[in-house]
């Protein structure tokens, strides 16, 4: 499953894996200019994702006893495996359907985890909404200026915001 990654993941994923070069804890995957996420990186629009270990296709972060970033991972694996429907009430999200039904335990979840999630979610959105704006100023700077499309630019762009907001809660 690929995990998306915004401004505030990008910014935990420095702190995580400060010892390493941005390209290898993200990947960039080519998508449509007309993406709401899709960033000039390198003159073509991409979208980051979590990088994923080449030999088994796990998150590079996935050791022997479970996640090594737990404190600092991604809104995504936050809110995993649950979505909003329509109207608001929790539900299993459609892409992990099959791996919820065949790996998940089923004990009912509690209010409080429920309403956890929930607000977990209900961040996710604001969020994302905020990186997409982030997104088109990104794009509108650096468009005629293929030298400064690169990746660990863009990270730059997206931690200064991040820190100029203050340090973001996980």
């Amino acid at each position: 499953m690929d995990v998306p990654v915004s401004h505030r993941d990008l910014y935990f994923l420095r702190r995580a894996a400060s010892d390493r070069p941005i390209g290898e804890v993200v990947r960039m995957r080519a998508t449509h200019e007309w993406d709401p996420e899709a960033a000039l990186v390198a003159e073509q629009y991409v979208q980051l994702y979590l990088r994923r270990d080449p030999a088994t296709e796990n998150c590079i972060f996935l050791g022997q006893e479970g996640c090594t970033i737990y404190g600092l991972r991604p809104r995504a694996c936050r809110t995993f495996p649950f979505d909003q429907n329509p109207r608001g009430l929790l539900q299993i999200a459609s892409e992990a359907k099959l791996l919820y039904d065949v790996c998940c335990d089923k004990d009912l979840v509690s209010r409080q985890d429920r309403k956890a999630a929930k607000h977990q979610i209900g961040r996710g959105v604001e969020e994302f909404t905020l990186y997409r704006e982030l997104v088109a100023v990104w794009n509108t700077q650096v468009k005629d200026k293929p030298e400064t499309q690169t990746l660990e630019a863009y990270a730059d762009f997206l931690c200064r915001t991040v820190e100029l907001g203050g340090a973001p809660q996980p």
